[in-house]
């Protein structure tokens, strides 16, 4: 039988994807038992909570309608606290603080205008230190600060006690050993955390305000107590523009670099999208690891009693964490779906333990797509994309055939590629479609110079590289120049879309909650992000009104869709706050008055991203159904209507 590229019969349904394929949030290790949040699909996404030991195996902590979840910055994270052998969580319904007592929740706070994360538990006071975002109705932006809240009181807490503030940021707050100090970040709009994050230093005794512990020209991340008086953070030095590990003596303002080895040259540093994100841990029996970006790979480097294991792993780690002397996390390998695992090391080979595995997709290891490296010139630098060949057991590609190719620009646009296993990667690939993920300037992993050079170029640096990468890859024969496609989300969407401005290379496009608009963006988006575009497109303080609206207008595809000449396709949430549904209508109205093809799913309940299986396979499904219809494949029986406008 003949089977055509695009149309492949893959073993990969949306459903799956949609109804098997677990979400792991926060991972955090106690003692020798290690903690995580686990998404439940029948439950519409319900974050569970579990645990694992050796002598316990995995239980289940945490039953409906209970859900782990912040939403502080929007993006949340870090919604767990386990110290001391208790277990503190954020619910995602009420965004209250919860503790787990002899098995069931109890409420600790209820203040509706509050917002938690990030917390850490201070056993001297008897209280729980943490992130907290106050929301007023008069206010657009709310206030941030570090609370406080006891937990010896007999009623539900109504006010937080204030520690720190004065920032519009802050994150990491850490309660030393003696409980004596309080280490955190902080950071002023219009700053993202990877800009202008300085770690701080308060005596809790005290009313004297904070001590800066880094250099302005730094950058701090994952700031973490040794001792009494050692501190270990992640420091992004302006002189060698790569975040390393370093040990801070806090009574002599001594900072020491913590060479794991003499001979990588890893990236630690990590752009703070969400709280809790890890990329070393260091535990009290002389075990250290540390894991992050080595020229577009992944490496994972890891000390125990005087031995160094140094490996190239093939996806990425995760919320890195150490339990019982081993590396764990949450893993994203190459060639098995994310799950939670432990490492071993034997004979300088890696081991995987794995605790908890996502749903088994029916998918022959032969027929698993792995990523191979194309480097394109990114301006003066050298840029990364990750293609996936298509790949299925039993089909055959003669040199002379070429695939359909999914271009794909990633979201932040401070983030990177995905290095894990992808279930929608391999859903295209499995059909037929190569995939093409692109690092373009400004992703994360390749040290601040490759970030930083996005800085004022946004729009125009990300859209060249992303047709960069695509011409490599064509000169390379490895996809079909007549059938491009190019897809993202959000900081990613707008990719596509000023890339549909730019260039005619692309069959269609599918941006999900992307942007038309920077200026009505700007003016409507989230506190976290305010700042945020300025940087990116280049808005200078010395630029008249007139200007700074002239550089809005250059760079936002609303203003330019006349020159899109490709069907496009929006998928969006009705309660997106980063990105809200106006963005993609006014895109729309736009395409429609040029007569340009272009679909549309407004997706009821539903943020920054989907949660909800059956959006989640809907929005899949559409998709492809998209570029089958670009491609003239009849998919019979398993089409889908597509919502053209």
């Amino acid at each position: 039988m003949q089977h055509h590229f695009g149309n492949w019969p893959s073993p990969i349904t949306a459903d799956m994807i949609a109804q098997g394929v677990k979400k792991f949030g926060d991972c955090q290790a106690n003692d020798d038992c290690l903690y995580w949040t686990e998404s439940v699909a029948a439950e519409n996404g319900r974050m569970t909570l579990k645990s694992w030991s050796e002598e316990t195996g995995t239980v289940e902590l945490l039953q409906a309608p209970y859900s782990v979840r912040s939403k502080v910055h929007e993006y949340g994270g870090r919604a767990l606290l386990v110290s001391d052998n208790r277990i503190f969580f954020i619910n995602d319904k009420d965004q209250c603080l919860y503790e787990i007592i002899d098995g069931l929740p109890k409420q600790i706070t209820n203040m509706p205008n509050w917002r938690f994360a990030d917390m850490d538990y201070d056993p001297a006071r008897n209280r729980l230190i943490a992130v907290g975002e106050f929301h007023d109705a008069q206010s657009h932006h709310p206030e941030n600060s570090i609370i406080s809240i006891k937990l010896d009181q007999e009623a539900m807490i109504t006010n937080p006690d204030l520690v720190v503030r004065g920032a519009d940021f802050f994150a990491c707050p850490r309660i030393s050993p003696d409980s004596q100090k309080l280490v955190f970040l902080s950071w002023n709009l219009p700053d993202m955390p990877w800009d202008g994050a300085r770690a701080y230093i308060k005596t809790l005794s005290s009313d004297e305000a904070p001590e800066a512990l880094t250099n302005e020209a730094d950058r701090a991340f994952q700031p973490h107590w040794l001792n009494a008086t050692q501190i270990a953070m992640i420091i992004e030095r302006a002189e060698n523009g790569k975040g390393k590990l370093f040990i801070l003596n806090i009574e002599n303002n001594e900072a020491q670099v913590l060479e794991l080895s003499e001979d990588i040259d890893i990236d630690l540093f990590l752009p703070l999208w969400q709280f809790g994100m890890a990329s070393y841990a260091i535990d009290f029996k002389g075990s250290a690891c540390v894991a992050g970006f080595d020229s577009g790979h992944f490496r994972l480097h890891y000390t125990q009693s005087q031995s160094v294991v140094s490996t190239i792993i093939p996806g990425y780690i995760d919320r890195i964490n150490m339990i019982a002397g081993l590396p764990a996390g949450i893993l994203n390998f190459s060639d098995t779906p994310q799950c939670i695992a432990r490492l071993k090391i034997d004979h300088g080979k890696l081991k995987r333990q794995v605790i908890s595995a996502n749903t088994k997709l029916p998918i022959d290891r032969n027929s698993i797509s792995a990523p191979r490296l194309i480097q394109f010139e990114a301006g003066h630098l050298v840029g990364n994309a990750l293609y996936y060949p298509p790949t299925l057991e039993g089909i055959a590609i003669s040199d002379a055939e070429l695939p359909p190719m999914i271009v794909s620009a990633h979201g932040g646009p401070t983030g990177f590629a995905n290095r894990g296993f992808d279930p929608k990667i391999q859903y295209y690939t499995s059909r037929g479609f190569a995939y093409l993920d692109v690092d373009y300037r400004g992703s994360a992993g390749y040290g601040r110079a490759y970030r930083e050079a996005l800085d004022g170029g946004w729009g125009v640096a990300d859209v060249q590289d992303i047709i960069a990468a695509t011409e490599m890859t064509l000169s390379q024969g490895l996809a079909d120049p007549h059938n491009l496609f190019i897809s993202g989300s959000s900081a990613g969407g707008f990719s596509v879309l000023a890339t549909l401005v730019s260039s005619q290379l692309f069959k269609a496009g599918v941006s999900r909650y992307g942007i038309g608009d920077l200026l009505k963006l700007e003016e409507t988006t989230h506190k976290f992000e305010a700042g945020y575009i300025k940087r990116l497109i280049g808005v200078r303080d010395d630029m008249s009104m007139e200007e700074r609206q002239a550089l809005y207008h250059m760079r936002s595809p609303l203003y330019h869709s006349d020159k899109i000449t490709s069907p496009v396709l929006f998928l969006q949430g009705q309660e997106d706050k980063v990105v809200p549904p106006s963005q993609a209508e006014m895109m729309i109205k736009a395409l429609k008055a040029q007569n340009i093809p272009v679909a549309y799913r407004l997706f009821e309940g539903e943020g920054h991203g989907f949660r909800k299986p059956e959006h989640v396979k809907e929005a899949i499904e559409l998709e492809y159904n998209f570029y089958a219809n670009a491609l003239n494949i009849d998919l019979g029986e398993n089409a889908v209507q597509i919502p053209w406008v």
